[in-house]
Formats: C-alpha cells, sequence, structure tokens
C-alpha cells in the first residue's frame, strides 16, 4: 500500500476487530484480536478487508476461511479467504 503522505510504501497483512471504528491510512476497522492475513497475489486479501471495511465504515461479520502457516518457526493460524455474511 502507498503511503498517503509519500513516504515509504508500507506492507502490512493483519486484522484486528474491537474498540471504536477508525479509518486512517494504513489502518481500517476496530481491534480485539488479530490474526495474520495471506500475503499471495501482492496482498489481494488484505486490500479486499480494507475495501470492504472502508465501505462499510463500521465492522464486518464475515465467514472466515482460515488455515494454517509458520511464523517465527511456530504455527500459527492465517485468514486465507473470507466471506460476507449476508
Amino acid at each position: 500500500m502507498e503511503d498517503e503522505n509519500g513516504g515509504s510504501p508500507m506492507q502490512w497483512a493483519n486484522c484486528q476487530t474491537i474498540g471504536d471504528f477508525q479509518e486512517n491510512g494504513d489502518k481500517v476497522g476496530c481491534q480485539i484480536g488479530k490474526i495474520s492475513v495471506l500475503t499471495d497475489n501482492n496482498f489481494a486479501l488484505s486490500k479486499r478487508l480494507n475495501m470492504e471495511l472502508k465501505a462499510k465504515k463500521s465492522p464486518l461479520e464475515v465467514l472466515a476461511h482460515l488455515g494454517m502457516g509458520v511464523s517465527n518457526g511456530k504455527s500459527t493460524f492465517i485468514l486465507k479467504d473470507f466471506e460476507l455474511v449476508k
């Protein structure tokens, strides 16, 4: 993602939930917990999640498709895809 203030491009790939909804450059949503997000295809999943949050301007209810990844030599859950609950 490009920095809105002209700085270096940022790369992020996690989602967070709870607290007040906020939209601020590279952050959108609320925060309770955190889960890694699949970074394949130039961060397509992160960008899609960001777009959905900005459009709704409130928390999303999703059906998460989780998988396993490795971070610092430890197994961890990773968000591989999601569907919006209708």
